[in-house]
């Protein structure tokens, strides 16, 4: 298989942009560019087997005035699944997370990336997705030359970790949790951009609707983005929106972990 590499979006974009220079490199509209720039999310917004293309096309939209990042199909596809952490506690020095392979311990000043999930308020939107959709937060730090995910999920830990600060409701919990895991991690580096995300149904290739026929380039759920998946990573075709964007968040941050 022939490598790939990509273009990634990494927003905030540029107040002034050259759509019109922007739109020519990714052969979209004006419009289209605009449209991009309001979405504030990281997407996938060009794929070739020419790094040299690709590396002239991420330099000609910068110079537009649009950030983007661009990453090897390989450190794409490196990024780990989420590691479902089952209980934690908050130890004097140490957040100890118990998964189903055994127990992993994160220190406080250790420099992580974390990513925080919650999902639309919008009833009707969640409703339209239909997938589970949880809050989380993501951890990611890095071991050696290994890149490791600490999940916590909503809707699968134990949240007596909390102790004398849990409460009735999951969705308070996981407030709490936020705040408190974000009170002892005073060196991590967080990520708000999937707070309140409004989700997209996941949907493949064979699923694909003539509304979603539509959606252009790279972007989630289009026939482009699920051909590339195809070819790089065809168990990513099936993760949920807020999932895959935090993969692409931790590949457009800069690193420091």
């Amino acid at each position: 298989m022939q490598a790939y590499t990509l273009v990634v979006s990494s927003p905030p974009h540029s107040s002034e942009v050259d759509f019109h220079k922007a739109a020519a490199c990714l052969v979209l509209f004006p419009a289209d560019i605009r449209m991009k720039t309001i979405f504030h999310v990281p997407e996938v917004w060009l794929a070739d087997t020419d790094r040299g293309k690709v590396g002239k096309a991420a330099q000609t939209l910068q110079d537009a005035g649009l950030s983007v990042v661009v990453v090897t199909g390989a450190e794409f596809h490196k990024v780990p699944p989420q590691s479902e952490v089952r209980t934690f506690t908050f130890g004097d020095g140490h957040f100890v997370a118990g998964l189903r392979e055994g127990k992993v311990e994160l220190a406080y000043d250790d420099p992580v990336l974390a990513v925080m999930h919650t999902p639309s308020t919008d009833e009707a939107a969640r409703a339209e997705a239909g997938d589970s959709n949880p809050a989380f937060l993501d951890m990611y730090l890095t071991r050696g030359t290994e890149v490791q995910r600490i999940s916590v999920l909503e809707d699968t830990v134990d949240f007596e970790g909390l102790e004398d600060k849990k409460v009735p409701s999951q969705h308070g919990n996981m407030r709490k949790f936020f705040t408190e895991w974000e009170a002892r991690f005073p060196q991590a580096t967080i990520d708000r951009t999937l707070m309140n995300l409004r989700p997209r149904k996941t949907i493949t290739l064979e699923e694909l609707t003539a509304v979603e026929e539509q959606r252009k380039g790279f972007s989630y759920g289009s026939r482009g983005l699920l051909e590339l998946l195809d070819i790089l990573a065809p168990d990513l075709a099936a993760v949920g929106l807020a999932d895959f964007s935090s993969r692409l968040i931790y590949l457009t941050t800069p690193r420091t972990v």
